[in-house]
């Protein structure tokens, strides 16, 4: 089995596992934080307040690992501009839930629609899917293509 994949898997969890550490300080200092006194909802479980803003430490990570492992192509940028979208809305949906208010949900999903056609727009795309029983299922034409 090739073992090409362990440098960047090593890297990538010391790098979440560092970033981790500052992002939680950082969200106590920035307080955000999940407070059930403050954000009361039925999928808040906890009884004390926890940091918010976990994701941007696997974001730290998988960016960091990108950009050192994998050639910096049209589709690789694509790929980090369109997570560095939903990870800043992800940023200021904490920021708000931690003072008790709301993301509006339709301009979220706008956000996310934006987000996830970048990486379209820079070539990435589905071009078959395998359908159980051996068949296969060709999603290669009609074709838009995009550049940037």
């Amino acid at each position: 089995m090739p073992a090409h994949f362990l440098p960047p898997l090593f890297v990538s969890a010391i790098i979440a596992f560092i970033a981790t550490h500052f992002v939680i300080k950082s969200a106590w200092k920035l307080n955000f934080l999940d407070d059930p006194k403050i954000h009361k909802h039925e999928k808040v479980i906890h009884n004390k307040p926890i940091p918010r803003a976990g994701g941007l430490a696997i974001f730290i990570a998988v960016l960091v690992t990108s950009l050192i492992f994998l050639p910096l192509d049209k589709h690789l940028k694509g790929i980090l501009i369109g997570a560095t979208i939903l990870v800043t809305m992800g940023l200021i949906d904490d920021a708000l839930l931690a003072r008790g208010k709301e993301f509006n949900p339709y301009l979220r999903l706008a956000i996310q629609f934006i987000a996830a056609s970048i990486p379209i727009i820079a070539g990435i795309g589905i071009a078959f899917i395998k359908i159980p029983f051996g068949n296969i299922l060709d999603l290669s034409h009609p074709q838009i293509n995009f550049f940037l």
